[in-house]
């Protein structure tokens, strides 16, 4: 999630970008002239900003409506829990157009599937299933019961197709291939994550496949795995994931490097870690980075501050329009807005003059793709790695029921030509990816590459 606030900066007068078709409301045959000619007032009705279901705000569309207590879901709610997420999406969601299947074949589908479901764990994952089919990263829920609240420390990632270790725990070593886990193949894992997560891209299955490989409701998990070209089979212990367990958003990078800022190579390139960057110490920073031959910005790891002024205050004084925003519309739904960018911001900063690489892969997602957007405005800049999670753009929540709640990306972000970053990801001047005998000997190839681009 953005914290971006339109109000903040300027923006050109909006353009409709989609618009929903609605004339199956004038359809009297179908629906009676009565109710045509009231659904019709409805659709032209004059609104406030705010009603008592939701309203457009400076950076969303934000709904009001509270859970519902229901605890026995009859067929008839559970149809209408259907229905209400159905059309929350197809009216106020963005990114409609880019799912896999068509939003009107969706309803048909899971119409028996929302019928015949009982309560409990089933309905849990049925709801779950269809959340998947908008193809959002933003809404992958960790309420899903679908692979438990246990966790391992051994860490995975795939790399070169392959799912292995990326750190060294028990008999396990870094680079080390895993072939199953508890008796599942990743190949069964990942069908299983596609099945209950809503996710935008590959790069992004197979992050939370590595993921949610690693959990599991039992306090031992076993793998299977490769080790120095022998098979071998281990029991390891978990822990609570909810009570601090692992967490994937970690690369050989931002492990070695847990600092906000430092120089690195004796002293000749600065590195930017995005997610213990403060904006307050800028100043500090870039006097410390003054005479380097670059600097490396990490955007693997969520941003834990703003680089708005860092940008267009460090790097260049000269303001671009990197972004067009997206937006429905609360007072006619089923409209999808394009915002031009239009910024006002001023420095008497001497701006940086050395070579500037920004490196991002799958775990860059919302607002560090946005982030990254920014920074490629900078003269020069160089973006490396590989797609990012294509999930960019501030979410919007709301309940589903009984304490089930869900987020859309309820504000979709364009590069200023109309490219699309939602399930596409950020743009890449050069893609690198991590190998395996890199992860075997502690390379961080990424890293590496970045130093590379700046001595050349």
């Amino acid at each position: 999630m953005q914290n971006w606030n339109r109000s903040s900066e300027s923006s050109t007068k909006p353009i409709p970008k989609v618009i929903a078709d609605l004339s199956w409301m004038e359809d009297s045959a179908v629906l009676g002239k009565d109710l045509s000619a009231e659904l019709v007032k409805t659709r032209y009705a004059v609104r406030g900003k705010r009603n008592r279901y939701l309203e457009n705000t400076t950076s969303n569309v934000t709904f009001h409506e509270s859970q519902n207590p229901i605890k026995e879901l009859s067929w008839e709610y559970r149809l209408l829990v259907l229905f209400r997420y159905w059309n929350i999406i197809e009216y106020f969601f963005p990114a409609k157009y880019m799912t896999d299947h068509n939003w009107n074949d969706v309803l048909t589908a899971h119409i028996p599937k929302f019928i015949e479901v009982e309560s409990g764990l089933e309905w849990s994952k049925t709801v779950a299933r269809l959340i998947s089919e908008i193809n959002d990263t933003h809404a992958c829920s960790e309420w899903i019961p679908a692979f438990g609240d246990y966790g391992t420390d051994v860490m995975m990632s795939f790399i070169e197709n392959k799912l292995v270790a990326t750190n060294a725990t028990g008999g396990i070593k870094p680079g080390d291939e895993i072939l199953t886990i508890d008796g599942k193949h990743p190949s069964e894992i990942k069908a299983k994550v596609a099945e209950y997560f809503s996710i935008s891209n590959e790069g992004g299955l197979l992050r939370q496949t590595a993921v949610y490989a690693r959990r599991t409701n039992n306090q031992t998990i076993t793998i299977t795995y490769i080790s120095d070209g022998n098979t071998k089979t281990e029991n390891f212990p978990t822990r609570l994931f909810r009570n601090g367990g692992p967490t994937q958003m970690e690369t050989p990078s931002t492990r070695a490097f847990n600092t906000a800022f430092q120089l690195v190579e004796d002293g000749t390139i600065g590195y930017i870690n995005a997610g213990y960057y403060v904006a307050t110490e800028a100043s500090v920073m870039m006097n410390q980075f003054r005479n380097t031959k670059g600097i490396i910005i990490d955007m693997r790891i969520y941003p834990n501050s703003s680089m708005f002024s860092l940008t267009y205050g460090y790097f260049t004084n000269v303001i671009q329009n990197f972004s067009q925003l997206g937006q429905t519309d609360a007072h006619t739904p089923g409209i999808v807005y394009l915002f031009g960018r239009s910024n006002a911001y001023t420095s008497n900063y001497s701006t940086y003059s050395g070579k500037v690489v920004v490196i991002v892969n799958e775990n860059t997602q919302s607002n560090g793709e946005y982030v990254t957007m920014q920074l490629q405005t900078i003269p020069g800049c160089v973006t490396i790695g590989s797609q990012t999670a294509g999930a960019d753009g501030n979410i919007s929540r709301f309940y589903i029921t009984n304490g089930l709640q869900t987020v859309i990306s309820g504000l979709g972000v364009n590069y200023p030509d109309g490219t699309e970053t939602q399930r596409v990801g950020i743009r890449i001047d050069e893609i690198v990816k991590p190998t395996i005998a890199g992860i075997k000997a502690g390379k961080d190839e990424l890293y590496e590459r970045a130093v590379e681009l700046i001595y050349q």
